[in-house]
């Protein structure tokens, strides 16, 4: 799964905008939420897995639309990386489940995602800069990385990590592409890879003059061993 909505797949959704969001069910127990950074969620055995939380401001819009399909507590929360359009939107998942009566749910990223986290923090105004730069007006305000956004994992791994989900395996794996500090999670039962800014609708963003150079070659092998899953 993208975390960036396919061109073809999210125009064909009515009335998609990404700034909005929209859900689309893949197929029963298989959703993506469509957004700036999408939300990727499998369910139907009684829990669910949550993949990435979106942006502050979206991550609510991702609840909502969830919950328009399945009531089922959120088992864990998986950042794919740290970036702020993928893991800011967690405190919505966690009010949902508070709301709910249900247990908080686990948060699951790679070792490296708090440190980047405190980056961000310490370099608050340098960041907010760099991204108004490059994306204009929407990244202008230092409160992008207000550490009030930041929802630290309550568990990490370093390059594999096996889960759970009521008695369904599921597989966290690091890698290197956009960020160094990435995951992609498999699913072998369903098939299912969902895998964060490792695809997007664009190519490859490898560098640019704003932001270092990304993990060419590593990415590519990321995503070698991704089709060597041979996701459905």
């Amino acid at each position: 799964m993208s975390s960036m909505p396919n061109p073809k797949q999210a125009n064909n959704l009515p009335g998609f905008d990404p700034m909005m969001g929209q859900l689309e069910v893949i197929e029963p127990g298989i959703a993506m939420f469509h957004g700036f950074a999408n939300v990727a969620f499998a369910y139907g055995r009684g829990e669910m897995i949550v993949v990435d939380t979106s942006s502050r401001n979206m991550g609510a819009a991702a609840v909502r639309a969830i919950r328009e399909v399945s009531e089922e507590p959120f088992a864990f929360l998986i950042y794919t990386h740290g970036h702020g359009d993928h893991a800011f939107g967690t405190e919505a998942f966690v009010t949902d489940a508070i709301t709910r009566g249900h247990a908080r749910p686990k948060i699951w990223a790679h070792e490296d995602v708090a440190g980047r986290f405190k980056r961000y923090a310490l370099t608050r105004g340098w960041q907010s800069h760099i991204n108004r730069l490059q994306f204009g007006g929407a990244f202008a305000t230092d409160g992008l990385f207000d550490p009030k956004s930041f929802s630290l994992p309550d568990l990490v791994y370093r390059d594999q990590q096996f889960l759970d989900l009521v008695g369904e395996p599921v597989e966290l794996h690091h890698a290197m592409g956009e960020t160094d500090d990435a995951t992609w999670v498999w699913m072998p039962t369903r098939r299912l890879a969902m895998v964060g800014d490792l695809i997007v609708s664009s190519m490859p963003n490898t560098g640019n003059p704003n932001k270092v150079q990304r993990y060419t070659l590593e990415w590519a092998e990321t995503l070698e061993a991704i089709a060597k899953c041979a996701p459905q």
